[in-house]
């Protein structure tokens, strides 16, 4: 990558190496298994409802 994450790229990226094995298969597969972690955060943020303010709530990397 040759820019910094976004915000939220980061907050995917924190949630995504918080999941253990099984819920990255989880959210994998409710992303419709495409191989892309991005994919999977973006399915997590639509099933509950997160937008902005699960940035708000990580400590900045």
């Amino acid at each position: 990558m040759n820019r910094e994450p976004t915000a939220d790229e980061r907050a995917g990226i924190e949630w995504w190496n918080a999941l253990d094995e099984a819920g990255r298969r989880d959210w994998m597969q409710r992303a419709g298994n495409t191989g892309r972690a991005a994919d999977a955060w973006e399915a997590f943020k639509q099933a509950n409802d997160v937008g902005p303010l699960l940035i708000l709530r990580l400590p900045p990397s």
